[in-house]
């Protein structure tokens, strides 16, 4: 079987077909819109088998300088089945090599190193590289346990805390409007400095709220109208993500608690979730090389072609809001840069 990649351009259609392979919300339309608003071109394309569609991608598309033309890129992608995987990768190999002239294809999978779809990857020409964008490590709740459960597994700290917090007049919803998000991006400056880690300028979130709508909540603790903390996240049919969080010097013993108000039926419409409690095993990001790496290496042997692989995993860990910013967006000063926009 080799699948026909045809192009998606119904956003129903799509985030169905992202459901209907339990797919993660990272490959959501509204995450590819806000991609597309910062640097990046977004190809949606279904893999079909005669009538039945095998499998989906959404690839993030970058121009590079000459010679490397475009970087294709697939963040929690493809969705496919196991048996169909060799026979999906291979088709988009191809697709991102013809339509878009790629000089390599990077895929960071949703799926678990150790399981049967590493033999796929292996068997369509990839090979695993440490230069990630996403985090390759998640801590994944399995939220059709009961709080009861869930508190059973935390640590005895964490246990006092929650309780305390769910004696307090603290209120736990989901963030509502653009003056509630303002309060958001402060939190979120104040712990990346207090933190030490890069952010993308405020933009980048506004348009996720922007593009994402309910699939992009925000749920945050308020002390009247004052927001202490919050926990954003991404969601699809089968997977809710943790984008960014944030806590105030205030609010900084109430945070954990924002975990219970996640995993509720009132704070998460009682989603199916595919994850079981353990800690996942990494998540490999595979690197395929495609002709033209192959080719200047060929006409400059010992200097182009060392070039491209030692340019290529600087690019690869690019984030489409450009270099890495300080925590007021700043661009960081020489010799005292942070680290950039982690995940997401």
């Amino acid at each position: 079987m080799i699948p026909a990649v045809v192009p998606c351009t119904d956003r129903a259609l799509w985030d169905e077909h992202v459901d209907r392979f339990k797919g993660h919300p990272q490959q959501l339309w509204g995450w590819g819109e806000t991609k597309a608003m910062h640097g990046w071109s977004v190809d949606r394309v279904l893999l079909n088998d005669g009538d039945n569609t095998v499998g989906c991608a959404q690839l993030l598309v970058r121009r590079l300088p000459f010679p490397f033309r475009a970087l294709v890129y697939i963040p929690r992608g493809p969705m496919c089945s196991v048996e169909n995987a060799p026979a999906v990768l291979g088709s988009l190999a191809d697709h991102a090599a013809v339509r878009h002239r790629g000089v390599a294809l990077s895929i960071e999978p949703d799926w678990d190193q150790d399981s049967d779809f590493a033999g796929a990857v292996a068997s369509a020409g990839f090979r695993a590289t440490t230069n990630t964008v996403l985090i390759p490590r998640t801590l994944i709740l399995d939220l059709t346990w009961t709080d009861d459960e869930l508190m059973a597994e935390m640590s005895k700290s964490t246990r006092a805390n929650i309780r305390k917090a769910m004696r307090s007049d603290v209120e736990f919803r989901k963030v509502k409007n653009d003056a509630e998000l303002e309060q958001v991006l402060g939190i979120y400056h104040e712990t990346a400095e207090r933190a030490g880690f890069g952010i993308h300028e405020d933009r980048y979130y506004r348009d996720i709220f922007k593009n994402m709508g309910d699939g992009s909540p925000i749920i945050a603790a308020f002390d009247g109208e004052q927001m202490l903390a919050f926990v954003w996240l991404a969601r699809s049919g089968s997977t809710a993500f943790e984008l960014y969080g944030g806590v105030s010097s205030e609010g900084q013993k109430t945070a954990r608690q924002l975990w219970r108000e996640v995993g509720s039926p009132a704070g998460h419409a009682g989603r199916r979730v595919r994850a079981l409690r353990l800690q996942r095993p990494p998540q490999r990001r595979y690197l395929r090389l495609q002709k033209a790496v192959r080719e200047a290496r060929k006409h400059a042997p010992g200097h182009l072609g060392k070039t491209a692989l030692a340019v290529l995993p600087r690019l690869l860990a690019g984030h489409a809001a450009g270099p890495p910013r300080t925590s007021n967006g700043a661009a960081p000063a020489e010799g005292r840069g942070r680290p950039g926009p982690i995940g997401a």
